[in-house]
């Protein structure tokens, strides 16, 4: 674990004490920053204590099992604890550019020339894939917020759309960008 350290995430957490009424003061000591992978042999362990809130920004698009990360973060909560993240769903090739360019290419593409492994891995899951995730991982009362979409940029690709994405409401592959909240239960036996 590490300290606060990064100027953006104090500036959002100045942002969130004053929109909930906190002493930013009071605030940084109680939060604890983990650097580490989510799960495998070198996950992040946590020192004989629960979360009550595990956050992640732009963190599980790079994920190849979700939920597995999700699993993780469900271990380290409390029981009621939340998990929220912010997830970017746009194709990170060209700084973004052609943010839905990801789901034109074939199953055999994606997983011949763009799913590298060890190292950056490109998603290109939709909100429903990470609400299944949510619920597999045992987390109850999953929802997302959208954050960003841009119906006209699916448009313009839509005749190159691969066939699996073309079968779901057009809304949801138009959708750039999510915020997922998970609560885990309150009591074992309501999972």
């Amino acid at each position: 674990m590490i300290a606060l350290t990064e100027r953006v995430h104090r500036a959002m957490l100045l942002k969130d004490c004053s929109s909930l009424g906190l002493n930013y003061e009071d605030v940084p000591s109680r939060i604890h920053v983990a650097k580490a992978t989510l799960h495998g042999p070198s996950a992040i362990s946590l020192p004989g204590r629960k979360m009550d809130h595990a956050i992640s920004h732009s963190v599980l698009e790079h994920v190849r099992d979700q939920e597995a990360a999700l699993t993780c973060c469900w271990k380290w909560l409390k029981l009621g604890g939340i998990t929220e993240h912010i997830i970017d769903l746009r194709d990170h090739n060209l700084r973004f550019r052609y943010p839905f360019e990801i789901l034109t290419f074939s199953d055999q593409v994606w997983s011949r020339w763009l799913d590298l492994r060890g190292g950056f891995h490109l998603d290109w899951c939709r909100a429903p894939d990470y609400l299944r995730a949510a619920h597999a991982a045992g987390f109850v009362s999953v929802d997302y917020g959208i954050l960003l979409k841009d119906a006209a940029a699916l448009k313009a690709i839509l005749p190159r759309l691969h066939c699996r994405f073309r079968s779901v409401p057009e809304e949801l592959p138009s959708i750039l960008s999510i915020s997922l909240c998970c609560q885990k239960p309150l009591e074992m036996g309501s999972e």
